[in-house]
C-alpha cells in the first residue's frame, strides 16, 4: 500500500508542477507547445525535488519557500520573461494551490471525520482521497 501512497504522490508532486508552466503562460499569453519538452524535464525535476522533501517532512512551511523558490527558477528558465511578474505569477499559483488544498483538507476532513493534521501530515490512505479528490 505504500507504493500506492508514494505513487498518488509523484503523479500529483508533477501535476502540481506542470500546471504551475500551464498557469504562468496564461498571464504572459505564450503558447508552451514549442517548450513542452523543457517543461516537461522541469516538472520531473520540480516533482522529484517535492518528493524529496516530503520524505523529510510533508509539510512545513521550509518546504513550501523551496519549492516555491525551485519552481520560480524553473519558471525563470522558460519564461524569459519580467522576473517581478514571475515571482507574482508563482506565489499567486502557490497560494491557490494552497487554498484548495485546505478546503480539500477541511472538507475530506469533515466527511470522513478525520483530523486536518492526519491529511496533510501522514501518509495514508484518507491522504490518498484528498489528493485525488
Amino acid at each position: 500500500m505504500n507504493s500506492v501512497y508514494w505513487s498518488i504522490e509523484i503523479v500529483s508532486s508533477f501535476v502540481e508542477a506542470f500546471l504551475s508552466f500551464v498557469f504562468c503562460s496564461a498571464f504572459f499569453n505564450e503558447k508552451i507547445r514549442d517548450r513542452m519538452c523543457s517543461i516537461i524535464f522541469l516538472s520531473i525535476f520540480i516533482s522529484a525535488f517535492i518528493i524529496f522533501l516530503n520524505t523529510i517532512k510533508i509539510a512545513s512551511i521550509i518546504n513550501t519557500i523551496a519549492i516555491i523558490s525551485v519552481n520560480l527558477i524553473a519558471l525563470s528558465v522558460v519564461f524569459k520573461r519580467e522576473k517581478k511578474k514571475l515571482i507574482l505569477f508563482d506565489i499567486i499559483y502557490y497560494v491557490v494551490m494552497m487554498f484548495c488544498d485546505i478546503i480539500v483538507a477541511t472538507f475530506v476532513g469533515l466527511v470522513l471525520d478525520v483530523s486536518i493534521s492526519t491529511l496533510v501530515e501522514q501518509f495514508s490512505a484518507v491522504r490518498v482521497i484528498g489528493i485525488v479528490t
